[in-house]
């Protein structure tokens, strides 16, 4: 079953909105950025990279749920 948004069109939507590529990390840690990946357990999570900690954890039960939070994350801190 194929997900209506996942990390793919995830990606496209920053580079179309473009969304300045020093905030966010796909897929990985990033420090001080807005970060979406997957932990040990294959559970999608979003959160803050801060002092190489987790902030703001959220974890997802699919890529989906993840996806559509995290972008919704991303539009709201650019427009405030």
């Amino acid at each position: 079953m194929s997900n209506l948004f996942n990390i793919e069109k995830l990606k496209t939507r920053m580079a179309r909105a473009d969304v300045d590529r020093g905030l966010y990390s796909i897929g990985s840690y990033g420090e001080g950025m807005f970060c979406i990946s997957t932990n040990s357990d294959g559970e999608w999570e979003t959160f803050t990279g801060e002092r190489s900690q987790k902030f703001d954890l959220k974890v997802w039960p699919n890529e989906e749920d993840a996806c559509l939070a995290y972008f919704g994350r991303i539009a709201w801190n650019d427009w405030r």
